[in-house]
């Protein structure tokens, strides 16, 4: 049997070139559906490795698309992700076929098992390639008959054309020629309808041969004639290559030795134009290379200067931290610091306002006391009994004011270490005043003074009852104090701007506005302990003291809240 050079087209899902790699559009589409990332479906933990699978091989990156797809095997749930499975594994045994390596190809394509229609049908015409290119016609034939039968229907007419042309080539090899014949020319008619001039190159080609083994040169000749016409017009070098060859095989078997020795001149231009061509596509993919190199250094040095800024970035925020944390903790303690010197000062200052009390207020009374004692003494001595009981009451009403003086500076105690507790209550006040006046009746009468209690029956409101007597005792005390001889002391109240005003007035010679001013903005310093403990009391009750005075006399106004 006579044999020349039989095209074996490999295209039933794969198509491979010296550039690229290219996936048939069913496949493709195929491999974008079952994609979990790039599809809404469920997804695994082999997505990821699935998705990076199809990208790279799309890419032409076959290495790493084999490495994506075993990754992918090796995380598939065979239930949960059996899809993903399957076409992992059909990835794995195409590109095994690419490389060449046949039998650990059939052996992956063999444990393929699925209901998958497009992957059913690549698979089932990439075993049978790889039994025509084993020269296993037998079972090449068997299974490019199954995928006729089962996918023909509605195929993709590229993949069609190609099924009908090995199929034809495996009947060629069987010597089967009468059935042959027809399969090559089906893939001739769907390369004339869909304008395949490389397709048409590669099916003359055959047809060619055909003739060849059947001792018809003259046939042959003019089929090579016609694949040469159309494989010009695709410029495919290697079907150029392969008919210039066939074609000086022929001359010389027809001892033609000048168109067999022109022939193989043009073979060997052509093949050296492969080369070239290879080489340059050689070139550019090691400057490919060397760009992706390139390309992988300018990013890590990125990535290190990204890491590099990161670091600096977050050095200078914890710095940033570092500082205002200790920043703000130094004004926390300058503040604590600031307030204890305040604290402490006001306390120094309280200190010596209570010296200043006690030597102003308390020291006159103490020695008015050791005058009329000493007074008392002699009289007695002498048997003065009026005097003496003069003397006696003198000095009774001398111990009174000095008893209020201790009571006063006892609540003031209290008020600054904070002991002086608050009970409100609603009160009343008629009865409040009644029992404060009933206490000063005997000291004013001592001076012919009058208190007036002019509170109505009626009123209420809302203090302490301990602190509101303090207040009206001080007020009264000092109302008194200043009241000269067969004068008058009254207690009025009455509800003004929803307070409850009490005022304590006198008939005294009152107070210059100078006097007034000092009394109105510094109660320590202007007068006694009296006023001042009366203010901050009925400061504590939510209320307010106010001073009056003209040359007739000084009302001193308390303002409480009234019942809510």
């Amino acid at each position: 049997m006579r044999y020349l050079i039989i095209i074996i087209l490999c295209g039933a899902s794969f198509t491979a070139t010296a550039q690229s790699w290219h996936l048939s559009d069913n496949i493709s589409k195929k491999l974008l559906s079952l994609c979990p990332v790039c599809s809404p479906v469920t997804a695994s933990a082999a997505s990821e490795s699935f998705h990076r699978c199809h990208i790279t091989l799309a890419s032409s990156e076959t290495d790493s698309a084999y490495a994506y797809a075993l990754q992918t095997i090796a995380t598939c749930n065979p239930l949960q992700d059996s899809l993903l499975m399957v076409a992992s594994l059909f990835i794995k045994a195409r590109i095994l076929y690419y490389k060449s390596v046949n039998e650990q190809a059939l052996t992956v394509y063999n444990s393929i098992h699925t209901h998958d229609k497009d992957i059913a049908a690549a698979t089932t015409a990439n075993m049978a390639e790889i039994y025509l290119q084993q020269s296993n016609f037998q079972a090449a034939l068997q299974h490019f008959n199954d995928w006729q039968s089962r996918f023909a229907a509605g195929a993709d007419p590229y993949i069609l054309k190609t099924i009908y042309s090995n199929t034809a080539t495996c009947l060629l090899h069987m010597e089967r020629y009468k059935e042959a014949w027809p399969y090559y020319e089906k893939s001739l008619v769907i390369s004339v309808r869909i304008k395949d001039t490389t397709g048409l190159a590669q099916t003359y080609m055959n047809m060619a041969n055909w003739y060849y083994n059947q001792y018809k040169d003259k046939e042959a000749a003019a089929y090579f004639n016609k694949a040469l016409f159309f494989a010009l017009r695709s410029h495919d070098h290697e079907i150029i290559r392969d008919i210039y060859l066939n074609m000086a095989q022929i001359a010389e078997d027809a001892k033609k030795y000048t168109n067999a020795l022109s022939y193989r001149k043009l073979y060997e231009a052509t093949v050296d134009t492969i080369w070239n061509r290879d080489k340059i596509f050689a070139t550019a993919e090691q400057e490919k290379k060397l760009a992706v190199k390139l390309l992988q250094e300018s990013a890590i040095r990125q990535r290190a200067e990204l890491e590099k800024r990161r670091w600096q970035r977050n050095t200078f925020l914890l710095l940033a931290i570092f500082f205002l944390t200790s920043a703000g903790l130094i004004y926390f303690a300058y503040r604590q610091k600031t307030r204890q010197k305040n604290t402490l000062a006001e306390l120094n200052q309280t200190k010596d306002q209570l010296f200043s009390i006690v030597a102003h207020d308390l020291r006159s009374p103490v020695a008015n006391l050791k005058i009329n004692l000493h007074y008392l003494k002699t009289a007695l001595t002498e048997n003065r009994i009026t005097q003496a009981l003069a003397l006696s009451e003198k000095i009774e009403t001398i111990s009174n004011s000095t008893h209020m003086l201790l009571n006063n500076l006892l609540h003031w105690a209290l008020g600054q270490t904070g002991r002086l507790v608050l009970h409100q209550e609603v009160l009343h006040l008629q009865a409040i005043t009644e029992q404060v006046c009933y206490d000063y009746i005997p000291v004013a009468a001592t001076r012919n003074i009058t208190i007036r209690n002019e509170t109505p029956a009626g009123l209420y409101f809302f203090a302490d009852s301990n602190t509101v007597k303090i207040i009206l005792r001080n007020l009264l005390d000092n109302a008194i104090k200043y009241t000269p001889a067969e004068g008058h002391v009254s207690i009025s109240a009455a509800i003004l701007e929803n307070t409850c005003q009490i005022t304590v007035a006198d008939s005294g010679a009152g107070m210059d506005a100078a006097t007034l001013h000092a009394i109105q903005h510094n109660l320590r310093h202007s007068s006694g302990i009296g006023l001042w403990l009366s203010r901050q009391m009925a400061e504590k009750n939510g209320g307010t003291l106010h001073i009056d005075s003209d040359n007739n006399g000084t009302r001193i106004t308390l303002h409480l809240l009234l019942p809510s």
